[in-house]
């Protein structure tokens, strides 16, 4: 856990299939050193060789809202490029 992460909160917690693979979803809110409330979104999962972390963060004020769609577009245009 990054230290600079004060007062984390988990808001929702899902399971689910992620590229064929289970995996989780948590959304929730920390706050910075500069205690400045920012929003999260983390997906994971873990294939047969690899874990996969792929999250969005960014200040509750306007950015976080303002961005989430993008965010969620690009996680659903996500995959594993095999070697």
């Amino acid at each position: 856990l990054d230290k600079r992460m004060t007062g984390l909160k988990v808001k929702d917690l899902s399971t689910g299939q992620i590229l064929g693979y289970q995996g989780f979803k948590m959304d929730g809110t920390y706050e910075n050193n500069d205690g400045l409330d920012y929003g999260f979104t983390y997906y994971g999962f873990m294939t047969e060789e690899l874990y996969y972390g792929v999250s969005y963060s960014a200040p509750m004020r306007i950015y976080f809202k303002q961005h989430a769609a993008d965010f969620d577009n690009f996680f659903s245009s996500f995959r594993i490029i095999p070697d």
